[in-house]
């Protein structure tokens, strides 16, 4: 018996040695196949900074001057949203800045869906604009854009605060009016406007006292609980001046229309050109001009 395990045990150790080997030959002629077929990029060296120049003129261009009338000019354009005037002033602000620079300019002209506002009435029960109130709609809910039927939404302006909540039963043919300041939102409902539209709510204005600049946009128009979501769903929502707040509780009629429209922009390219060098390598800034 000893000896018959000896002779199967010298057998069998060529035999292991042998499947080890194919499996290493195996495992490196994949690895060559993939260094062959995939070889791995070339890390380019890191270029030593240059130092020995005259930064005064950079400096000059970023200071806390400069900058600031810079941006005067720019707002002073108007609203930047893709397709509004302010966008194609701006536009035209860099490519004479550029030609004046001594870059090469080179433009590549696009157009994308942009929503556009065709209507944005609010009436007085009488048919009547209101003479001291503006209302704009908000982005569209995803791909759908924001509708009021041909012949409009008609309810009654109501506040929709913490008392309201407790005290009505029901917000059927009510147009829901948020104060937009902190201590006036009604915690449990925020900026989600569907859960005002739960509510039974036919339509819904946010609105501050002070002002649209004064509104929390980051909050009220961003983020996931806010006046806009992903869902395609056409249901109206606007943000109004304060003048709204002198209507409260008189019947209004919203008739809003909006549409997804081709829209034209324009990339600007400025190059330029080292006057030394291969040309292999670029180091392109790239900044946006719009909203």
């Amino acid at each position: 018996m000893s000896l018959k395990s000896k002779k199967t045990t010298g057998a069998a150790l060529p035999l292991k040695l042998t499947v080890a080997l194919l499996v290493l030959c195996l495992a490196a002629g994949t690895a060559l196949f993939f260094h062959r077929m995939f070889p791995p990029e070339l890390v380019e060296k890191a270029a030593k900074p240059a130092s020995g120049y005259d930064s005064s003129a950079m400096l000059a261009a970023v200071s806390h001057t400069n900058v600031q009338q810079e941006m005067e000019q720019i707002l002073e354009f108007g609203s930047r949203f893709m397709g509004q005037p302010g966008v194609y002033k701006l536009e035209q602000l860099i490519r004479e800045r550029y030609t004046a620079a001594g870059l090469e300019v080179v433009e590549q002209e696009n157009y994308c869906a942009v929503p556009r506002t065709l209507r944005r009435d609010i009436l007085s029960a009488d048919g009547q604009p209101l003479p001291d109130v503006e209302i704009y709609p908000f982005m569209p809910n995803n791909l759908q854009p924001m509708n009021t039927p041909a012949d409009g939404i008609s309810g009654t302006l109501v506040v929709i605060d913490d008392v309201a909540l407790e005290s009505r039963k029901s917000f059927a043919d009510c147009i829901g009016l948020i104060d937009a300041r902190d201590d006036r939102v009604p915690k449990q409902l925020g900026f989600l406007w569907t859960r005002y539209a739960k509510l039974g709510l036919k339509a819904l204005v946010v609105a501050h006292p002070d002002g649209l600049d004064q509104m929390a946009w980051e909050r009220i128009a961003g983020g996931e609980a806010c006046m806009v979501s992903t869902l395609p769903v056409n249901y109206v929502r606007l943000a109004a001046t304060p003048g709204i707040f002198n209507h409260v509780g008189q019947s209004v009629t919203l008739h809003v229309r909006t549409e997804y429209a081709n829209t034209r922009h324009t990339t600007l390219l400025g190059i330029l050109r080292a006057p030394q060098g291969d040309g292999k390598s670029a180091l392109v800034l790239s900044c946006d001009y719009d909203a």
